[in-house]
């Protein structure tokens, strides 16, 4: 399942992207989606694992076993960077308003494509009679 969710992840990042493009991640968040995706265990605490206590600390979590990351992990780092990252209310909220500002400009936009259609057939119609 954990692999399912790191896959759907990355899928999704990389969405809109063309095939020479890759997305910049920050360190923390690409190292989770490999060990998300990990099919031999990349990120146990095993002495002499490519993914030791040293990755547990890029990642900030306490580890609760050594078989692989757990769900509760990828918890634990989505919260961490939640509760690190400053204004999330105001930026949520400014990206709202921006929202409702292009979706604003798109029903003018196409309130004034509609008035000029209809002009176009008027014209058109007077002129075929």
């Amino acid at each position: 399942v954990i692999s399912d969710l790191g896959m759907l992840v990355y899928e999704l990042l990389d969405y809109g992207l063309g095939d020479d493009e890759e997305r910049a991640l920050p360190q923390k968040f690409e190292h989770l989606i490999d060990c998300m995706t990990s099919e031999d265990d990349v990120c146990t605490s095993d002495i002499g694992s490519d993914c030791d206590s040293d990755s547990d600390q890029v990642l900030g979590i306490t580890r609760s076993s050594s078989a692989g990351i757990s769900l509760l992990e990828i918890i634990q780092v989505c919260e961490s960077h939640l509760s690190s990252t400053t204004n999330v209310e105001t930026y949520h909220q400014l990206m709202c308003k921006r929202l409702f500002e292009e979706a604003s400009e798109l029903a003018t936009l196409a309130a004034e494509v509609f008035v000029l259609y209809n002009l176009f057939m008027c014209v058109c119609a007077c002129v075929l009679e």
